[in-house]
């Protein structure tokens, strides 16, 4: 059994970090690196001290036995100080010669319900049934997992010390996360593990769905017109459970059904219908695809880049029905071959003095500035990038100005890209098809057609090759903006040379969200939601 003092020994600034937090580490050290007099003592399998004036003890191992008598909750700087300290006033007679090794490793596999708790180990045993894994790294001294859920979850596996000493981000001492990393270190490492049940969805995500159906069927029967606001906050409400309850695919369908019932838009129908096929694929048995496929994953983590060159295709300004506005910058990657988004979001009712014009004005990505970026490309010297390709603006991002011009992908004929995205949804129909960036060279273009009753504007246009597709938007928030710069520029006979927007299948026809447009005759690009941020570098054509 590992000692103690052997644990005591094993802990450094990350793991104390992961109990309490960075700030109240560093804050701990210097403490110590004041020349402090803690009074150390130590004891039979117990230690203690005094630091600025509070006790500090601990007679267990496992850093819930640690305790402290100044008035903060749980953990504090003083804790943490104690704990690091005290690894350098050990007697050499406190250590063993080898550690023993840890118990969730060397256990039977029929002790684990014991060890991890019974609850636990049957989530953790349903969700590697359902293939939902955390990302293992092993480390010196310890395992860290990492799950991605609504929330990333990280667990920590030290080597000395065992569960007792283990740690998970959820501060729950006996959790499914922890027993899904301990299942998927013993299986690395050749250990047994409890067999695996049957793929299912768990209870809390059934009843959810049971909620659902319940809504659906409402929806039905009162109709569009009965569908009040009261009905579809419910409906948002319920989104959000079917995402805490690790079903992220069904989620965006119900919040994409519910956005153009606020729009009251004829698109609707289509959602409900691919809303349903999905609810009808997770009640099926056998399931027509892997259940993981069917609830959607959530959105996995940012992986380190360097060395990116990006162009940026258009910035957009916009608001949500929940009350949430901001600004997205977007980005074509030619070495990735994929479009990329940067985005910065408030709650308008938690950040009233926050306002996105101003902000978009003084915006600056990695240390270059937006300004720099709409006039020439520039390189991600170093960053990160979800698998969603989403770009995080977190410290440590480098973005560095490049010359020469901006060079998008300007397709000319939609066909192949039609033709992919027909397939995608033939091979799955249940998918609920994000919409594509895409920029497409403009051949020619109808008349703006608006109807104010409907809520809805609308725009014909087709590619070179003839391909059809419809500009759609509203009325509301800033795609009242977009309106107003179509029509300002049909008034002034501008043509449109190129488009960038979001391209989706809605009712067999194709149809586009734009973002940003080029008119004949001016190399630049105008960005529809937010002219004025060009406006002053363009020579109207």
């Amino acid at each position: 059994m590992t000692s103690l003092f052997d644990w005591i020994r094993s802990l450094d600034d990350d793991g104390v970090a992961a109990w309490a937090n960075k700030g109240l580490v560093r804050r701990g050290l210097k403490v110590l690196a004041d020349g402090a007099d803690p009074q150390w003592r130590i004891g039979d399998g117990e230690a203690g001290a005094r630091i600025e004036g509070f006790t500090q003890q601990i007679g267990k191992l496992g850093f819930e036995h640690a305790r402290c008598d100044c008035p903060a909750q749980v953990t504090c700087h003083h804790l943490c100080a104690f704990l690091l300290g005290l690894r350098q006033h050990l007697p050499d007679s406190a250590a063993e010669a080898a550690p023993a090794p840890a118990d969730w490793l060397l256990a039977d596999s029929d002790r684990l319900g014991a060890l991890l708790g019974t609850a636990a180990l049957r989530k953790a045993l349903q969700w590697l049934a359902n293939d939902t894994e955390a990302e293992l790294e092993h480390l010196p001294g310890v395992v860290t997992g990492t799950l991605e859920l609504t929330e990333p979850v990280i667990v920590r596996l030290p080597a000395v010390g065992g569960l007792a000493a283990a740690l998970c981000s959820c501060r729950k001492p006996a959790c499914a996360h922890r027993a899904l990393v301990v299942l998927q270190a013993r299986r690395e490492s050749g250990q047994p593990i409890p067999p695996l049940p049957p793929v299912a969805l768990d209870a809390d995500a059934a009843d959810r769905l049971g909620h659902l159906r319940g809504w659906m069927a409402s929806l039905v029967i009162q109709g569009w017109s009965g569908s009040g606001q009261a009905f579809l906050d419910q409906g948002e409400a319920l989104a959000m459970e079917l995402k805490q309850a690790q079903m992220p695919r069904v989620c965006a369908a119900l919040q994409q059904l519910v956005g153009l019932l606020r729009q009251d838009s004829g698109a609707a129908q289509d959602a409900l219908a691919a809303l349903w096929m999905l609810l009808r694929g997770l009640q099926a048995s056998p399931l027509p695809r892997p259940l993981r496929e069917l609830t959607g994953v959530h959105r996995r983590g940012y992986g380190a880049v360097g060395g990116l060159e990006l162009h940026c295709t258009g910035v957009e300004r916009w608001s949500s029905a929940g009350g949430h506005h901001g600004f997205s910058l977007h980005f074509w990657a030619p070495a990735r071959q994929d479009y990329l988004v940067w985005s910065e979001v408030r709650q308008q009712a938690l950040a009233p003095e926050w306002d996105p014009d101003h902000a978009l004005m003084h915006a600056d990505l990695g240390g270059l500035a937006l300004t720099s970026m709409l006039a020439a490309p520039c390189v991600l010297a170093s960053g990160w990038v979800s698998g969603n390709g989403r770009l995080s603006g977190r410290d440590g991002t480098r973005v560095h100005a490049l010359a020469g011009e901006l060079c998008l992908p300007l397709i000319e004929d939609l066909t192949p890209l039609i033709a992919r995205m027909a397939a995608d949804l033939h091979e799955d129909p249940w998918r609920v098809a994000a919409p594509a960036a895409v920029c497409i060279g403009i051949a020619r273009q109808e008349a703006l057609q608006g109807d104010r009753g409907g809520g809805a504007w609308s725009m014909a246009a087709c590619d070179a090759a003839g391909n059809p597709l419809r500009l759609q938007g509203g009325f509301d928030g800033m795609d009242a903006t977009v309106h107003q710069e179509l029509h300002k520029a049909q008034r002034a006979g501008w043509r449109m040379e190129a488009l960038f927007g979001y391209l989706r299948i809605e009712r067999g026809a194709l149809s586009i969200r734009p973002v940003s447009v080029r008119w004949s005759g001016n190399p630049r690009w105008r960005d529809l939601s937010a002219p004025w941020l060009r406006a002053d570098k363009e020579k109207k054509p």
